[in-house]
């Protein structure tokens, strides 16, 4: 008989719980931790989804929110179901995933997915390394909430810049914004959509003769390295640095941002 009940979940709890578990998916250890960031702020929402038990007793969905719980040190309340058939951990999680991006466009946000992409480059950066924070639900909408402008950077997202770099784009032009450079962003992003230098030693040129070269050479340049390669060309362009070439540097920083 499945039976259905709220309890309160506390890191011991949590462990106990964990314990009876006979194998699971590899943990994805950036969603662990975004949980566990929002259930130590208190920011954790109870939506309904529940924590599953089979009819002996083994846990067959929930690790990622009990792991979590055990990380921040925090309870949490949660709907558990127990006495389900075993068999049935074969369909749990198989429906298609909603995104950050989904939740924003539910909300009347539009390009919700490159407002999303923003927000994480905008964390990786605080963070110095690329695509190194995946921030929860909770963390975008409050960050899209109380920074408006990150709405306009989603736009300037959208444009086509050079591949695998919108993100990082439109975090530029946001921290521009702040700093009062945003006409220097704008004209950089412009060179990068155009081609068309904006001066002799343009480094926004450099950058984009540099990833095309890339782009059809036998090369091959993670999406991290290219985020490296514009935040270094960005760094040189605003203050009018000249450069023939733009290298993949060792930090991730943007003047102005998260320092």
């Amino acid at each position: 008989m499945i039976q259905a009940n709220m309890e309160s979940i506390t890191p011991m709890l949590a462990r106990a719980y964990l314990a009876t578990s006979h194998g699971n998916r590899p943990l994805k250890r950036a969603k662990v931790a975004a949980y566990a960031r929002d259930m130590a702020a208190g920011q954790w929402q109870q939506n309904g989804e529940t924590i599953i038990f089979d009819r002996d007793g083994h846990i067959i969905d929930g690790h990622h929110r009990l792991t979590a719980c055990v990380a921040a040190g925090a309870s949490f309340p949660a709907l558990v179901v127990r006495g389900v058939p075993p068999s049935t951990r074969n369909t749990i999680d198989m429906g298609a995933s909603r995104t950050i991006g989904d939740a924003l466009s539910f909300h009347g946000y539009k390009n919700s997915n490159h407002i999303n992409a923003v927000v994480m480059a905008l964390f990786s950066l605080q963070n110095g390394r690329p695509k190194s924070v995946s921030p929860s639900a909770s963390e975008v909408f409050d960050f899209v909430q109380k920074n408006p402008d990150v709405v306009q950077a989603g736009v300037i997202a959208a444009r086509k810049h050079i591949p695998r770099a919108q993100a990082v784009c439109g975090a530029i032009w946001f921290v521009a914004k702040i700093n009062g450079e945003q006409e220097q962003a704008e004209a950089f992003l412009d060179v990068l959509i155009s081609g068309v230098p904006s001066g002799l030693g343009c480094a926004a040129h450099a950058l984009r003769e540099r990833i095309m070269r890339d782009a059809i050479s036998s090369r091959k340049i993670s999406v991290q390295d290219v985020h490296r390669l514009v935040v270094a060309a960005w760094e040189k362009f605003r203050v009018g640095e000249k450069a023939k070439i733009i290298k993949i540097p060792q930090d991730y920083k943007i003047t102005g941002w998260g320092q």
